[in-house]
């Protein structure tokens, strides 16, 4: 498992998973077992936990609003109804990168949790493997009338939307526990505690598909770990995004999530967030994606590099002896000590100290076998690594070329801060466990400029 832990993660992590409902949810991946997925909240990929965009309770309420001003947007008015609650599918919005459908319900409590999405015959969009669709969660948070599901979808069922009709099947609804303030039993009711909210609602329409502006880029990247590329530009009405791949140069090398800056005209983007897919040879395709500039009259678009978040793995597998602490062990010349274990409930307890000198990589991600309940804590400040003085020297660059520097590594983490310990939780009676690790390397690539 290559996790990419960001640095202050359970500080925040309730704030960031009420962003993360905004973030596409990949189909497959969304009925898991709550332990499991309650797991996975704490050691989520800073991609997909810090980066996401959510306005309100509508995911891109300012491009909704523009198209709602500048008529271009589908009206829909459909009325459906459960128990108390009136739910009414208002609006719909999308092209290429996206559907989003506006609904308002009469009680805010409820909300729109499972759909399917077929095509004209009611078939859902669904292949024995590969990703087709996903869609967005409620957030839970919202006490607002007016909501929004996304869809987002591959090229083939885009494809498909342009000449067909489509349904969108509501299945299932959620309604928030207002009592509840804890975000575990928020997650839950997610997952356990709706199944008698099943409903059959279905919208068939053909959906009207605005026009996709797409800019050349081809730029390519080398880079000790491998080549980054550029692909090109998508202006869409509902967001601005690039595309991008990752060719790694050894096995070790798991994947990796570039950082940049975006300037657009005289500003910056203040709202980026990434979505990327690492597979098992270490290649990485994704997505950063920024606030639509659709309706916006530009003379130019910059596009600067300015970090990466590599992720490694190597094979070995250690081993603690609990009557041997504490222990220090090597992860690819990073070493770290296991100095004390503790039994609390069924789940051990693993205390990890690192060096917060001559170090290589940010932090580490520690992987128990067997495991279908674990947690990982940090804790992390400014640390030294073993090329200290040309970090330096880039850093204080990128300080002069890039205004909004630090308005980027707030959300996609300090360059200069890492782990210095850590608190693994885990389910696991294993006393053997892997390690991949996370560096953020710097970078200070000349502007790319676009023209709109």
């Amino acid at each position: 498992m290559n996790y990419n832990i960001p640095d202050d993660l359970m500080n925040n992590v309730e704030k960031n998973l009420r962003k993360h409902v905004k973030n596409k949810m990949r189909k497959k991946y969304m009925y898991k077992a709550a332990a499991a997925v309650i797991s996975l909240l704490v050691i989520l990929p800073a991609s997909t936990l810090a980066f996401a965009k959510y306005n309100n309770s509508i995911p891109y309420k300012q491009e909704i609003d523009l198209a709602r001003k500048n008529k271009n947007i589908t009206e829909v008015n459909r009325t459906f109804k459960y128990k108390d609650a009136q739910f009414t599918i208002k609006e719909i919005l999308a092209d290429a990168t996206g559907i989003e459908v506006i609904y308002s319900v009469s009680n805010p409590k409820y909300s729109i949790n499972e759909i399917s999405f077929c095509d004209k015959d009611g078939k859902e969009f669904i292949k024995d493997s590969g990703y087709i669709w996903g869609y967005t969660r409620p957030n839970l948070s919202s006490n607002n009338k007016e909501k929004a599901f996304c869809i987002d979808m591959n090229d083939s069922v885009v494809n498909y939307i342009k000449n067909n009709p489509v349904s969108i099947k509501i299945n299932n609804l959620v309604v928030s526990d207002e009592k509840s303030k804890n975000l575990i039993d928020k997650v839950s009711s997610l997952i356990n505690n709706n199944s008698n909210l099943n409903v059959n609602w279905t919208l068939k329409m053909q959906i009207p598909m605005q026009q996709v502006k797409v800019i050349p880029i081809n730029k390519e990247y080398s880079f000790d770990i491998g080549t980054l590329k550029l692909n090109s530009l998508k202006i869409s009405i509902l967001k601005s995004s690039f595309d991008y791949s990752f060719v790694p140069k050894d096995k070790n090398i798991k994947g990796m999530e570039p950082i940049f800056s975006i300037r657009l005209g005289n500003e910056y983007a203040t709202n980026q967030w990434l979505d990327g897919c690492s597979n098992d040879d270490g290649s990485t395709t994704g997505t950063q994606t920024f606030n639509s500039i659709y309706y916006k009259s530009l003379n130019e678009i910059g596009i600067k590099l300015i970090g990466i978040q590599a992720n490694f793995s190597n094979s070995n597998l250690y081993k603690i002896d609990k009557n041997k602490l504490p222990m220090e062990f090597d992860f690819n010349g990073e070493k770290f000590k296991v100095t004390s274990t503790n039994q609390k409930g069924d789940s051990n307890e693993y205390t990890i100290e690192y060096n917060k000198t001559g170090r290589i990589y940010n932090g580490l991600a520690f992987d128990f076998p067997g495991v279908n309940s674990s947690r990982q804590t940090n804790k992390s400040e400014n640390i030294q690594f073993k090329d200290q003085n040309s970090r330096d020297l880039l850093y204080n660059s990128l300080r002069q070329a890039v205004p909004n520097l630090k308005d980027i590594e707030k959300q996609f983490g300090n360059f200069q801060t890492g782990a210095v310990g850590a608190t693994i939780t885990t389910n696991s009676d294993s006393t053997e466990f892997r390690v991949s690790a996370v560096k953020n390397i710097i970078c200070n690539e000349d502007e790319l400029v676009l023209h709109k």
